[in-house]
């Protein structure tokens, strides 16, 4: 802005706050200057005192000390408010500058957003933005919107049709296999919507401290969770939210997973908005829309006018020419994935001018990480990096394993690997640019927004690249055991995430997941017990958690009995062996019991102050449920004889603190008697609690 008669200009840092009911009159926003005015002039030849301020661009943030603050553009400062002396400015809104469609072409002319997003809800929804790709697998990345959605408009349409429904608040989860095309479906989804005027997007789980914004919302949203059963705090909160909310604004809350599960069945036995919701599987494309061959024809063809950007000197015109010439076979039933069948004519392009045979979905997923590296090689080589291919690749499966959350966790991880280790400063520089590097090459998708680098992608391509680097299990020395050597519970639980969703895919990263668990069991036990909750298929970790418990310490074993769901029809056998082998650690820290007909204990014995009897009592009674659950009625009678026994003595020595203990034990026994057809045995149980719970009657 102007600073003096000579014309001299100067940059100015104003901050001010918006009457959101000032200027409705006028279209305009009131600007509210906190700083000091500038003096009115004293002399005609002096500037006014705003003068060159007109054109700045307001920001705001509804959250500027938050964890996560978001700026956006709202307005533009056109002139100091008349009668309101330098106090006040006046802006016009950004709003009202969209509808210009000059502007907008401008704007997308730059790659810049033209849609307008609400300043509150900026730090909790993020736009379906769409992302430029980088490498040849990235196009077929679900925020690049590379190929058109085909075969879903009357799925799009019903959706819309729930979105716009009666209610004020709704839940939908939406379920299938990686590669079907589930984000690929919400973003359409979303896009429509903010069309229509809803404000719409993936939610973004840092800025869970927003959730409670949504009460006083104006204006329809439509709220994404993608990989929600890995997001099941927030999804709770969010949830809470909307039940509580008394607005009849909509809001609808679409979660995006593979499969229900544990995660699933918790949120919908403590949520009613849940509980309400469906639950719909995405079906494959070909069974609604266009076979596989015209999925693959219209993909080449988008592909070859695209990869123009990635590579100008291709003559990719004449690549897809060839290639809708000899149309590969797809009746292989992996490619009834439309991500295959997309990953086969991307692949074909790329084959060009050399033929290769269709081959399986595998064998196609081989080929096209054959070009990526191609493209990683070369880029390394521009940004100064001269390692190996196999270092290089190393390093490329360490940010497809596991995140980073800041420069210093990214520089420490690979400092784990011995291309790349090393104190002095030539290691600390080559890591720096090998971190500038990947979060280049490979930027962190919408869900895991704030990481520094994503790795490979779409999903099943970094699956199927892990399983290529990382399946031996007896390479202790390998990127997957040193990598997680000290990595954070974060890192770790990516990590296991990632291997459990791939291994029903790839059976040689069965063998990896034991040996991971077993290299650090208490860091990491737990953490593969939260994923096989949460995973829509849980057998590996659920096989490995097994064939581990017997052999972890109490802590951990503490640790996840608390995390176990308290009925889970799919883990029943896994809840079983853990709780008995609880059970187990915990008589090993009480001396004194026998090994059998452990129940026969004294009737009166003094219990010392730090025994852990309460707690093996207690690991007893969860343990027989446990039992019976898994159809060992016998044993589990066994066991909840021995909880009794021990409550009677705690409960002797401190009834007012064992009495619920013994009564809950007794309210086992007797139900599981009766389920036995021991009803007189039962009926005495029964007799007994009630003398403890009643003793005046």
């Amino acid at each position: 802005m102007l600073r003096d008669a000579g014309g001299t200009r100067e940059t100015n840092h104003l901050t001010g706050q918006v009457n959101p009911l000032g200027g409705l009159v006028t279209g305009r926003y009131d600007v509210n200057v906190k700083d000091h005015p500038p003096l009115a002039p004293t002399a005609d030849d002096e500037p006014l005192p705003w003068s060159g301020m007109s054109g700045a661009v307001l920001y705001a943030c509804a959250d500027p000390t938050g964890p996560a603050p978001v700026w956006l553009a709202i307005a533009v400062i056109v002139v100091d408010t008349p009668g309101f002396g330098e106090g006040r400015l006046s802006a016009v809104p950004v709003r009202r500058l969209l509808d210009d469609p000059g502007l907008r072409d401008l704007i997308r002319a730059e790659g810049g957003p033209v849609d307008w997003e609400s300043v509150e809800l900026a730090g909790l929804i993020s736009p379906p933005t769409v992302t430029v790709p980088r490498t040849p697998a990235q196009f077929l990345r679900a925020d690049a919107e590379i190929v058109d959605l085909h075969g879903r408009e009357a799925l799009l349409t019903e959706f819309t049709d729930w979105c716009t429904g009666a209610a004020d608040s709704a839940v939908r989860l939406l379920v299938g296999p990686g590669g079907q095309g589930k984000t690929r479906f919400a973003r359409a989804l979303s896009a429509r919507l903010r069309e229509a005027g809803w404000l719409a997007g993936l939610v973004r789980p840092e800025g869970v401290g927003l959730v409670g914004r949504l009460a006083g919302q104006t204006r329809p949203v439509l709220l994404v969770v993608d990989y929600a059963e890995t997001h099941t705090d927030l999804t709770s909160t969010l949830l809470s939210i909307l039940e509580e909310r008394s607005s009849r604004i909509r809001v609808r809350l679409l979660l995006v997973a593979r499969g229900g599960g544990d995660w699933w069945d918790d949120l919908t036995g403590r949520h009613p908005l849940a509980a309400d919701g469906q639950t719909l599987p995405l079906a494959a494309v070909e069974t609604s829309g266009p076979d596989r061959t015209r999925l693959f024809t219209d993909a080449a063809g988008t592909f070859a006018h695209r990869l123009t950007d990635l590579d100008p000197t291709v003559d990719w015109t004449a690549r897809a020419e060839h290639v809708h010439r000899g149309i590969p076979e797809l009746s292989d039933p992996g490619f009834g994935l439309v991500l295959a069948v997309h990953m086969a004519a991307l692949t074909a392009l790329l084959d060009q001018p050399d033929a290769h045979p269709s081959g399986s979905p595998a064998e196609v997923a081989d080929r096209l990480l054959r070009h990526e590296k191609t493209y990683w090689t070369a880029t390394a080589r521009t940004g100064g990096i001269t390692r190996s291919a196999d270092s290089l690749e190393q390093a490329i499966a360490t940010a497809t394993l596991c995140g980073a959350q800041n420069l210093s966790e990214a520089t420490a991880t690979l400092a784990r690997l011995p291309s790349f280790a090393g104190d002095d400063g030539e290691a600390h520089d080559l890591r720096g640019r090998v971190v500038r590097w990947l979060a280049g090459l490979y930027p962190p998708p919408p869900e895991q927004a704030g990481q520094v680098w994503g790795g490979i992608s779409p999903d099943r391509l970094a699956e199927h690249f892990l399983a290529r680097h990382l399946a031996d299990p007896t390479d202790t020395a390998g990127v997957a055991f040193r990598v997680l050597t000290g990595a954070s519970r974060a890192q770790i639980y990516q990590a296991l995430t990632v291997l459990n969703r791939a291994a029903p895919a790839h059976p040689r990263l069965r063998g990896l997941l034991p040996a991971l668990l077993a290299a650090d069991p208490p860091a990491r036990a737990p953490v593969a017990l939260q994923v096989t909750v949460e995973a829509a298929d849980h057998t590996p970790t659920a096989d490995a958690l097994t064939a581990l418990a017997p052999r972890l310490d109490l802590p951990t074993l503490t640790t996840m009995t608390g995390g176990l769901p308290q009925y889970s029809h799919r883990l029943l056998e896994l809840a079983a062996v853990v709780q008995q082998a609880h059970t187990a650690r915990l008589r090993d820290h009480t001396p004194g019991l026998l090994p059998a007909r452990r129940w026969a204990l004294p009737r009166r014995r003094t219990v010392p102050p730090d025994t852990y009897l309460p707690d093996l009592a207690m690991s007893l009674n969860s343990l027989s449920v446990r039992l019976g659950n898994v159809g060992r009625p016998e044993q589990a009678l066994a066991t909840i004889e021995e909880a009794a026994a021990l409550h009677r003595q705690l409960a002797t020595d401190r009834t007012d603190t064992h009495l619920t203990g013994l009564t809950q034990s007794l309210n086992n026994q007797s139900d599981l008697l009766r389920a036995m057809g021991r009803h007189a045995q039962a009926q005495t149980i029964d007799d007994e609690r009630d003398r403890i719970t009643h003793p005046d009657q």
